[in-house]
């Protein structure tokens, strides 16, 4: 079976390391933005167990407020009103970041088609999706923040493992595969086991980090 692999935060750097690679073949929703792990299970949830339509997820999860910030260190957001070419879409309550995207009647649609697609692939028996997840790199900065407040200060990795039971539970069939890349200085082994687990250095630059995934990703081809 095909393999198809689905980049589920927390930034471009999974997506643009599986272009390197040429593992990525289409766009899915959680490829060019700052997200985390309970905003990728609370849009799972949702896309599978509520009523919702695609549109209405993207529009009141994904793009639930029209705001924008501005990125005065890396990975570290402050939100604004005045807004320029150097200012990032976001989403405060949600705390998500869309440095690629406007706020626009053709962004919406486009976020609808890929989360549609999304549950299209996890569905399909077709074929093996390899969800693949890198925490915030640490670097001398700290962990990414909003407003000076850490986006990810829970158990991400409690939430990775409900991540992993959800697909399990509406894919039906045991065959897709989940890894994590994890720059996290405090690691423990608190991962489900089926869980491919990568350890990447406390404090590694973006581009270190970037560097170390697309030589980990030649096992996946």
């Amino acid at each position: 079976m095909n393999k198809i692999y689905i980049p589920i935060g927390t930034n471009c750097i999974m997506a643009n390391s599986l272009k390197t690679c040429k593992l990525r073949h289409i766009a899915y929703p959680f490829d060019w933005m700052w997200s985390h792990p309970i905003f990728v299970y609370n849009v799972l949830y949702a896309l599978f167990y509520s009523k919702a339509t695609s549109e209405e997820i993207i529009k009141n999860i994904f793009f639930e407020y029209e705001q924008y910030c501005i990125e005065f260190k890396y990975a570290h957001y402050i939100l604004t009103t005045n807004i320029t070419k150097d200012t990032y879409l976001c989403n405060e309550k949600h705390n998500v970041v869309y440095p690629h995207n406007l706020y626009d009647k053709k962004t919406l649609m486009k976020y609808q088609r890929r989360l549609e697609r999304l549950k299209t692939d996890i569905l399909n028996p077709e074929i093996v999706p390899v969800f693949m997840y890198l925490s915030p790199n640490s670097d001398k900065n700290g962990p990414v923040s909003m407003n000076t407040k850490p986006i990810i200060d829970y158990d991400y990795f409690s939430i990775l493992n409900n991540i992993y039971h959800l697909i399990d539970e509406v894919r039906n069939i045991n065959t897709f595969q989940f890894v994590v890349f994890d720059t996290f200085e405090d690691y423990n082994e608190s991962l489900l086991p089926n869980i491919i687990k990568h350890k990447i250095k406390h404090k590694t630059t973006p581009d270190r980090v970037y560097k170390y995934i697309i030589h980990h990703l030649q096992a996946y081809k």
